[in-house]
């Protein structure tokens, strides 16, 4: 009897021995592509979140926001282009925040002097023409530097500047070869968000996506492309562009959905040429007055969750546009609902999410 129950817990010990050394042998877990799956998902948000937000944002679990400033802007458009002490001071909140809840967060001044529009840029800006201009740009990253390098878990990175479309590539590439310069001889190792640029070469446009064959990476080893994702325009922006009617997901004069395969195809081939680059689709949306929404919501996730592309929906609590606790079908602007359409689908995927640890 000694004798069996000896030899039962030597056979007990070798195989919990084995699925140890087992256990510890496996490599992270990947998806079918070959990426290391640790993918953070959130929205995009304003600086005048409170704290009852991001109570919220944990509920969902959110572990990733991008904090923009577009109508509350970090720096003033009007001469003498001053820092604005007071969103700064949001800013400084929304990290505090971020830090106690267990969620990163991306800096994203979103616009800036000699930019005609709050919210995206355009290629006949004066601020292309101007290195005044650009030089400011380069300060400003400066001075975000001198305030944040220190939060080196909490900020996921810096996204240097919202939608660039440019003239001329070269300019934006010289300019995040600066900005760059500047805030690692800062001691700043935070990951550098650089969004690919559209581009007007010889009065024809060619969007981020295309482009993006053709980009020209800086010298840095700590860096993230971020493209954003609103194909077909027709049907992300209908009614909020009034050239763009009513229009369905799968209306064959669109063909919609194999838009989206063409440019989901275009961030996976820059992905495949550059893989040790992460890809971080800092945008995306559809109108509300869409429907069928979410199954296009539903493609463009999918393609984040296979291809391991981080994402960030845009935008939470922001404009009743795209606010995913309204209900869709409709641009009447209702009491937030937790269980609406939207915000279901996006909370389906929130569920795959790991707290941040700091």
């Amino acid at each position: 009897m000694m004798n069996r129950l000896s030899g039962t817990k030597l056979l007990l010990f070798i195989l919990l021995a084995f699925g140890s050394l087992h256990a510890i042998a496996q490599p992270p877990k990947k998806t079918g592509h070959g990426q290391v799956k640790n993918i953070y998902r959130g929205f995009e948000i304003t600086a005048d979140l409170t704290e009852k937000d991001f109570v919220d944002l944990k509920k969902y679990g959110v572990n990733l926001v991008r904090v923009m400033f577009a109508d509350n802007k970090l720096i003033s458009k009007a001469l003498p282009y001053e820092y604005n002490e007071t969103e700064f001071k949001k800013l400084d909140n929304i990290i505090m925040l971020c830090h106690k809840y267990g969620i990163r967060v991306v800096i994203d001044p979103h616009t800036f002097p000699g930019l005609k529009n709050d919210y995206t840029t355009s290629y006949d800006d004066e601020f292309w023409k101007r290195k005044d201009l650009q030089d400011k740009l380069v300060e400003m990253w400066k001075k975000i530097s001198d305030r944040y390098k220190a939060n080196r878990k909490v900020i996921f990175g810096y996204d240097l500047l919202n939608e660039p479309y440019v003239p001329d590539s070269e300019i934006w590439y010289d300019l995040v070869a600066r900005i760059i310069k500047v805030i690692r001889n800062n001691g700043d190792d935070h990951t550098i968000i650089i969004e690919p640029n559209d581009l007007n070469e010889n009065g024809r446009w060619i969007s981020r996506n295309k482009h993006l064959a053709r980009f020209k990476l800086p010298d840095d080893d700590n860096i993230m492309v971020s493209p954003h994702f609103y194909e077909p325009h027709e049907y992300t922006h209908q009614l909020v562009s009034p050239s763009y009617g009513r229009i369905s997901y799968s209306n064959p004069k669109l063909n919609a959905k194999a838009i989206v395969q063409k440019e989901i195809s275009l961030i996976r081939e820059f992905q495949l040429a550059h893989p040790k680059v992460p890809v971080y689709i800092g945008e995306f949306s559809v109108s509300r007055i869409a429907g069928d929404s979410n199954e296009y919501l539903k493609d463009v996730i999918d393609a984040c969750e296979k291809y391991g592309w981080h994402w960030t929906y845009h935008a939470f609590r922001e404009s009743f546009y795209w606010d995913p606790e309204m209900p869709v079908g409709t641009l009447e602007i209702l009491p937030r609902n937790n269980n609406e359409k939207r915000i279901t689908l996006l909370k389906s995927y929130f569920l795959k999410n790991k707290q941040a640890e700091f």
